[in-house]
């Protein structure tokens, strides 16, 4: 991996210097929408590249009320077009502090999945996964639940996945 610095509003990437020209980045870097002109206030935004589906997803907060947050993930094609649009969790209760991360395929071939994760009612952290080519996404399960462990409060959830689909 090369290293790299974001500077000035602009990406700087450090690059050896026995390189042959020319030299291809990949993926291209672009700015794209994820949320542009909604009603609802979108949050904390956090985002994945899966490279096997050659798939983006941002997961972010909506604010529907004072008392109600949702997480919204959207799921881009590598040209920054918009696939779909899902809601992993709509109760009435506050759901807030997402993140996303991109795991490999499990068997190496195909398309890998992303995970989202999230903080509900202050305690507990819940998650869902999506296969990155496919909008259907799992069950939401409990990764953290306060009742379990009294006296534990969830503060920041986050996720990490690998190349062999784990996460």
């Amino acid at each position: 991996p090369l290293a790299t610095t974001f500077v000035g509003g602009a990406i700087h990437i450090a690059l050896p210097s026995d390189l042959t020209y020319p030299l291809l980045v990949d993926p291209f870097v672009r700015t794209i929408g994820v949320a542009s002109n909604e009603a609802f206030d979108n949050r904390n935004p956090d985002v994945a590249y899966e490279a096997n589906g050659n798939r983006w997803c941002v997961v972010m907060e909506e604010r529907v009320s004072i008392l109600d947050t949702d997480i919204k993930v959207r799921r881009f094609g590598v040209d920054g077009t918009l696939l779909d649009t899902d809601y992993f969790e709509t109760s009435g209760a506050v759901a807030d502090q997402p993140a996303v991360a991109a795991a490999g395929p499990a068997n190496g071939l195909g398309s890998g999945s992303f995970c989202v994760t999230w903080r509900e009612r202050s305690l507990d952290i819940m998650a869902r996964t999506v296969i990155s080519t496919n909008a259907s996404p799992t069950g939401v399960f409990a990764v953290f639940d306060s009742v379990a462990v009294l006296g534990s409060f969830a503060l920041r959830p986050d996720v990490g996945g690998s190349s062999n689909g784990q996460f």
